[in-house]
């Protein structure tokens, strides 16, 4: 098989590079502690021996570079392109330049979910027709754009490093976004009574709120039980994989998120009760867990969120939101009102977001994206049950399946997927997935879609 990030392609000899790698890591600390962090000098000194400390890194575990996609979430700095999409254009730039020279530009054809993702984009396009705001418009589009890199890349970087690896990236991430929610509800001074009351101060992050962060926890959770299943039972990975899915159950808990807890509730208990001969053990512990759960403060307050007046009343609106989207829609037919245009519209609507990302596109994109984007979906989730003769492959198919699910639901009520991290990091899980799948789902994808490049099919049955 073809190894699009190859393990070095500089030879260095094993003391050089350690010595090259402290003084590129004392140099700059020790110019940073003497002239200070805001002093021009020291980052005109120092800059150059990061950047050549992170080359020599990536150089001898190119992994590093993968796993800084996911792990950067936790970080947000507004910018045109924002720093994690920076790395996927970059990780993209590197592939397509090590492919180049092997590429047969007359006989090479798309897979099938690239194939239907590239028509999506073709088909949104044409909703500049009716663009209030160009930035806006190529903010969306940009979007869209980095989901097809992401998928594209993590995909191939799968077939090279296997998913175990992969996926301790989203893993890494999903535990410290957690372990910063735990840590401030745990070091508030606020007691637990009040902290249902402070629930948004307490669980919403630089980068989201606390349904947003709790919608972006759900989408890792099949990759913490497919890392749980894919290792030994007294292994320390399978023991970090577990205390970061308990880590992350705790911390949708301090968010106290509706849609979030029932979803991750909901497909965890799936994932208890699996098992075809079923004892009565795990009944027991899960219904003792719901128990628990019911009598503490933020279970009482769980439950008021779907029985009190203000939350039936926050549902009630979404069922007015979603009418004032198809109704925005059926107006601005067949293009829409065009890409990232929703909130600069002066309609009943306005620039409240209709919670459902169907009717978004609907509404923005037109008839036509909606339809493509429901057959991408749909080819996705065919891919996740193909060829299930062995273990990985069902195992990486179940992941698959469940992430798409999860996803589908989810957006039907929260704003989800039209956010840069939730986005990014569903085609980056979904493109670890189905580069896992290769094997198994070459037959589907030939049958679902156009022929696939004969190098890429000897590639992958190698």
């Amino acid at each position: 098989m073809s190894t699009p990030f190859p393990a070095s392609w500089v030879r260095i000899p094993k003391p050089a590079l350690v010595l090259l790698a402290t003084l590129a890591t004392v140099i700059p600390l020790y110019v940073l502690a003497v002239l200070g962090y805001q002093n021009p000098l020291s980052w005109l000194i120092a800059g150059p021996l990061v950047a050549v400390m992170v080359a020599m890194l990536l150089v001898r575990l190119p992994i590093l570079g993968l796993w800084a996609v996911p792990i950067t979430l936790i970080w947000y700095v507004y910018l045109p392109l924002l720093h994690y999409e920076f790395l996927v254009v970059l990780l993209a730039l590197s592939l397509m330049l090590k492919d180049w020279p092997k590429l047969d530009w007359l006989r090479m054809r798309t897979q099938s979910v690239e194939f239907r993702y590239l028509l999506f984009l073709l088909a949104t396009l044409p909703g500049v027709i009716g663009v209030v705001s160009l930035w806006r418009y190529f903010g969306a589009i940009k979007l869209l754009g980095i989901g097809l890199l992401g998928f594209v890349v993590a995909r191939r970087a799968a077939q090279r490093f296997g998913t175990e690896r992969m996926l301790w990236g989203p893993a890494i991430f999903a535990l410290i976004t957690s372990f910063v929610l735990l840590v401030r509800a745990a070091s508030s001074d606020l007691p637990t009574f009040k902290q249902v009351i402070f629930r948004v101060p307490l669980s919403q992050l630089s980068w989201g709120s606390s349904n947003y962060v709790a919608a972006v926890l759900v989408l890792c959770l099949p990759a913490l039980v497919l890392l749980i299943r894919q290792n030994p039972p007294r292994s320390w990975r399978r023991g970090a994989a577990l205390g970061t899915l308990v880590a992350a159950v705790g911390a949708m808990f301090v968010t106290t998120s509706r849609g979030g807890i029932v979803l991750g509730a909901g497909y965890l208990v799936a994932q208890t009760l699996r098992p075809r001969r079923l004892t009565w053990r795990p009944l027991v512990v899960i219904l003792l867990l719901v128990a628990a759960t019911i009598a503490t403060p933020h279970g009482q307050f769980l439950i008021s969120r779907f029985t009190s007046p203000q939350g039936i009343a926050s549902a009630l609106a979404r069922y007015w939101g979603w009418h004032a989207a198809f109704e925005r829609g059926v107006g601005a037919m067949p293009f829409g009102v065009g890409a990232g245009q929703g909130r600069l519209q002066n309609d009943r609507l306005g620039w409240i977001d209709p919670h459902n990302y169907l009717l978004t596109l609907f509404s923005e994109h037109g008839i036509l994206c909606l339809a493509l984007w429901l057959w991408l979906f749909w080819t996705l989730y065919m891919v996740s049950r193909g060829d299930r003769s062995s273990a990985g492959a069902r195992l990486a198919g179940d992941a698959l399946r469940a992430t798409l699910i999860l996803a589908f639901l989810n957006l039907q009520f929260e704003p989800i997927m039209t956010g840069s991290h939730y986005h990014l990091l569903f085609w980056w899980l979904v493109g670890i997935y189905a580069g896992s799948l290769e094997p198994a789902a070459v037959a589907v994808l030939q049958r679902s879609g156009p022929r696939m490049n004969p190098a890429f099919r000897v590639a992958t049955e190698a």
